[in-house]
């Protein structure tokens, strides 16, 4: 047994102690984890400490693939993308990718300008993850810029459900309720947002911007208090025109017209700059507008405008074919309409195989044609291959069907989604949704209404009962001439579509080709669609009556405005001076739609053999 000095026991402790205290101290230098510390920071949203570490790491490592990927994604974060790109390619490209990876790689592809990769991208990282919030917050962006809000309703649902993004899921909802003109729905959810979060953190707009918003909402349900109590949330330091007018009227819808008076008073020029915004009122329908506005409502409700939309019982006097009729493509396709219960059904068959539709709404006045759209045997929608035009045959393709499509649903009709129903019936009805779905007033409207151009008449019935200084409605007779364009071409320019002068369909659509015209565009905003038309009544059809519009400028003498003589184009035509303005300069013209002629509203000095259509304008 040896014997061990007290002497020789504290030194050896003396030598542990100080090299426990030595591993002490080191500790963050021998236990540091670089890539731990990266993904934290990039949880909180600190990019460029994630990148740091990353990089770190990847000095120890050059091909540690967690690595990699946490610099790539640091890279795109701060705008690195060049960077970002090689990262991702070391990483081994879309097989190697989490949805994060593809919801930040697209959106460097679309940084780069290039939308439709962009969309693939994230296509595929939905497919891998359709829960990621980011993406989900994506695909709501993106379908409320296409018009796809029914889609984006989709989207929005699931991203409410996001721990994390709760307030800006509901903000989101909330717009695309009131977009689809669905004011209770949009006061719910932009009520839970604001709620959440009132500074509207990570949210496409400022957090002002729904809290006005949700005082719409609650003005078109006619809940006025409600929206005062929103309103004064604002900073009263300074004047908000928009917030002063929205408080004009709530105070009207409540009855306190002192306090309208007011706050119209505070909010300036507001309307007087926004003549053609909607009000935020309830719908009243046509037949209210037509007790006081009896001469206008009648010649509207006569016109093409009130017949372009039919459904339920409506259908029943629809003109059919007496018999079957073989497609113009494929004789050995037979379409039938039948009438039962008073719908409209199209049996389509080939040989021993037969599929049928029921027709749901009929879009088109029957002026040039109408085209029915129903749901199929499976409750798809469809728009009916088959359409009736009031020209030549009676019964053909309908426009943008394919030749021969490759399978017989085909022939019974092209699949529409449901956000390109709603498309169809908001050219065609007053309130889209409403129609669609027989909601209030409004949906009693035939077709298109006052209230498609004028806006909600709730504010403007309560105006005129209490006397108040503003007539609280949209007034296109005091529009811009931009600002009238633009609301024609809602429903006469494409949607979603960017045309050119030598697209084969441009001439459809007169909104488009009236601002390429020299007429317009030198007129200093003195020239748009009600300079020839009357908004109440059909376009008339007589050439004389648009030459007498054009002489009035193109004429000696002809201009007496002098804004417009200094700057319009205002020469005297030297082939015909006196006549033949509208056969030359905006002839009638067959377009892509079968059985159909259109006024090129494009107006210019056609070039030879470009005119081959008959003196006149087409309705």
């Amino acid at each position: 047994m040896f014997l061990i000095s007290r002497r020789f026991l504290a030194v050896l402790f003396l030598i542990i102690a100080a090299s426990v205290s030595g591993l002490y101290f080191a500790r963050p230098l021998l236990f540091s984890n670089p890539m731990a510390e990266g993904l934290a920071a990039y949880a909180k949203e600190d990019w460029d400490t994630a990148a740091e570490k990353a990089g770190i790491r990847l000095k120890a490592a050059f091909d540690d693939r967690e690595a990699l990927r946490l610099k790539a994604r640091a890279s795109v974060r701060q705008g690195n993308d060049e960077a970002a790109r090689l990262l991702y390619t070391r990483l081994g490209g879309a097989e190697a990718m989490q949805a994060e990876d593809f919801f930040l790689f697209g959106t460097l592809i679309e940084r780069s300008g290039d939308r439709h990769t962009a969309l693939e991208t994230w296509e595929a990282g939905f497919r891998a993850d359709s829960n990621h919030p980011e993406l989900l917050n994506e695909f709501v962006r993106l379908g409320m810029r296409n018009g796809q809000l029914i889609q984006a309703t989709v989207f929005a649902d699931r991203l409410v459900l996001r721990p994390g993004w709760e307030a800006r899921g509901n903000l989101l909802r909330g717009r695309i309720a009131y977009e689809l003109d669905d004011p209770e729905t949009a006061v719910k959810y932009l009520t839970t947002g604001l709620d959440l979060d009132p500074t509207a953190k990570g949210a496409s707009e400022p957090p002002g911007q729904y809290r006005k918003l949700l005082a719409r909402a609650l003005l078109r349900v006619e809940r006025p208090q409600e929206a005062v109590e929103q309103l004064q949330k604002f900073n009263a330091s300074r004047v908000d025109p928009e917030v002063s007018w929205l408080l004009s009227r709530a105070h009207l819808q409540a009855g306190a017209l002192a306090e309208a008076s007011l706050a119209l008073e505070s909010g300036g020029a507001y309307r007087d700059e926004n003549p053609l915004a909607p009000e935020p009122a309830a719908w009243v329908g046509a037949a209210r507008c037509g007790e006081c506005h009896a001469k206008n409502y009648q010649s509207q409700q006569n016109s093409h405008h009130a017949r372009t939309f039919l459904k339920g019982d409506a259908l029943k006097n629809l003109p059919l074919p007496s018999g079957p009729l073989n497609d113009p493509a494929e004789a050995e396709v037979v379409h039938e309409f039948r009438r039962r219960d008073n719908k409209v059904e199209l049996e389509t068959s080939e040989k021993n195989k037969t599929i049928q539709a029921v027709a749901d709404y009929v879009f088109g006045s029957g002026h040039l044609g109408f085209t029915m759209v129903g749901r199929d045997e499976k409750g798809r929608s469809r728009e009916f291959r088959i359409s009736h035009y009031s020209d030549g045959p009676l019964w053909d393709v309908t426009t943008g069907h394919p030749a021969n499509p490759p399978e017989l649903e085909g022939y019974l009709g092209r699949f529409l989604s449901a956000d390109e129903v709603l498309r169809c019936i908001s050219c065609h009805a007053t309130a889209p949704r409403l129609a669609r779905d027989g909601i209030g007033l409004v949906s009693a409207d035939h077709a298109i209404g006052c209230e498609r151009c004028h806006g909600p008449g709730g504010n403007h019935v309560k105006a005129v009962e209490l006397k108040f200084a503003d007539l609280s409605i949209a007034h296109p007779k005091v529009g811009s001439a931009a600002q009238v364009v633009a609301l024609c071409g809602r429903c006469h320019s494409p949607s979603g579509k960017d045309l050119s002068r030598s697209d084969p369909l441009a001439v459809r659509f007169p909104a488009t080709g009236l601002t390429w015209s020299r007429c317009y565009t030198e007129s200093a905003g003195t020239f748009d669609c009600r300079s020839c038309h009357n908004p109440h009544t059909n376009a008339e059809t007589a050439p004389a009556y648009y030459e007498a519009k054009c002489l009035g400028c193109h004429s000696a003498g002809g201009l007496d405005k002098p804004k417009q003589a200094e700057t319009a184009r205002a020469s005297v035509c030297s082939v015909n001076p006196k006549e033949g303005c509208v056969g030359c300069h905006m002839p009638s013209v067959k377009t892509a739609i079968p059985h159909s002629r259109f006024t090129d509203h494009d107006i210019r000095i056609h070039a030879r053999g470009e005119v081959t259509a008959k003196s006149g304008p087409a309705p």
